[in-house]
């Protein structure tokens, strides 16, 4: 498992925190009802991400396709082929990344 947590202050709802965690190709983050959440969680069910959202968290599983082989941001993973530590850290890497670029500071 895998965890980054992600902070930006200078939003008008104040700071906001973002949790996410890793374990395989699953990504789970801590339910924010705010407007950045839920535009995360509409361009993912956009893309054919497999969404559950419970109480406290949100459960994301982003290979719903037929395919095995992933490219994300001109990096490609074979899910068959990876360990999940492999599948942690490509996603951890593409998160970090997104999140960086819209402002968050990773803690």
């Amino acid at each position: 498992m895998k965890q980054l947590i992600f902070v930006k202050t200078d939003t008008p709802q104040g700071t906001i925190s973002v949790v996410m965690r890793f374990i395989g190709k699953l990504i789970y983050f801590r339910f924010n009802n705010n407007q950045y959440a839920q535009q995360v969680i509409n361009t993912l069910r956009e893309k054919g991400a497999f969404i559950k959202t419970g109480r406290m968290w949100v459960l994301v599983n982003m290979f719903t396709a037929s395919s095995d082989v992933f490219t994300i941001q001109g990096k490609t993973i074979n899910i068959t082929e990876s360990s999940p530590e492999q599948i942690e850290d490509f996603l951890a890497d593409f998160y970090a990344m997104q999140y960086t670029k819209a402002g968050f500071k990773l803690e």
